[in-house]
């Protein structure tokens, strides 16, 4: 049995490792070692998950219009992998980096390049959506915080 829509044909028991490795990662981070918190910083990372998660959530939707497309065709976060791969980018900005979330990160990057590789190849015009997402991302990843680490742990005293 398959699924049929819009010319894209998906078997159901199709397995898909690489989101579910990244949920069991998220699990294990977040239950078990009890290192995954959210706390949104008053700095450049703070801002940018913010953004990345509000423009994921209320405008990429809206993208569909922009590109001539009905809005039932809009590409929303849970359903469609670039929106959330883009709310994931944003979420994980938020994190602190003492929680390790770079392997967490790594696969929603990758999905973003891979989708801007493929949207520029078939012509499409929003194809700089998602490499500007990964771009914030590893930029918000990089950017020094307040207690003067940047991609290394803080040192306990």
């Amino acid at each position: 049995m398959s699924l049929h829509v819009a010319g894209v044909t998906q078997s159901p028991n199709r397995r898909t490792a690489p989101r579910e490795a990244a949920a069991l990662l998220a699990l294990w981070l977040g239950t078990v070692r009890g290192r995954l918190a959210f706390a949104a910083e008053r700095g450049v990372a703070g801002v940018i998950g913010i953004a990345l998660y509000f423009y994921a959530l209320a405008l990429h939707p809206l993208i569909a219009l922009v590109a001539g497309r009905p809005l039932q065709a809009a590409e929303v976060v849970g359903i469609a992998p670039d929106p959330t791969a883009i709310a994931t980018l944003g979420l994980l900005s938020l994190v602190p980096r003492r929680a390790g979330t770079l392997p967490l990160i790594i696969l929603p990057i990758i999905w973003c390049l891979t989708s801007a590789l493929t949207l520029r190849t078939m012509g499409a015009s929003e194809g700089w959506i998602p490499l500007t997402a990964a771009a914030l991302a590893v930029l918000a990843q990089a950017w020094p915080r307040r207690n003067g680490t940047c991609c290394r742990r803080a040192r306990r005293r």
